[in-house]
């Protein structure tokens, strides 16, 4: 199932995807520390600003969400149920966690809501 080098991917996400939120933030903070903020020029300017700082803030979210993500692939992975699809316990296609390594469910079951099957440590 899972192995070495699948937590050493998935560590190398991790790392890259807080890299990636902790380089917008500074950069953020930077913007706000030289008065650059939404409004200190013109009404269309202060608007692209406003819109910029909606999209920053969508994208620092949606970050946030994938590290969540990451590190629960983690977690499946100590508790040794990595690989197994929230929605029916089967295998996940090996394409599939190499292309989304945090994903939760096999194909068939990728768009069900919530897990389905009780992956209660010493079950399987």
């Amino acid at each position: 199932m899972a192995d070495d080098s699948t937590r050493q991917r998935i560590e190398e996400e991790l790392t890259r995807v807080q890299m990636t939120r902790d380089g917008m933030l500074a950069d953020m903070a930077e913007r706000t520390d030289d008065g650059g903020g939404p409004g200190r020029a013109d009404a269309g300017r202060a608007e692209s600003d406003a819109l910029h700082l909606e999209i920053e803030r969508a994208t620092l979210a949606a970050l946030g969400r994938e590290v969540s993500e990451l590190r629960a692939a983690l977690k499946r992975l100590d508790d040794g149920i990595y690989g197994r699809c929230e929605g029916c316990g089967g295998a996940i296609e090996p394409g599939r966690l190499e292309a989304v390594p945090a994903t939760r469910r096999c194909r068939q079951h990728a768009d069900a809501p919530g897990p389905l099957v009780d992956f209660t440590p010493g079950l399987l």
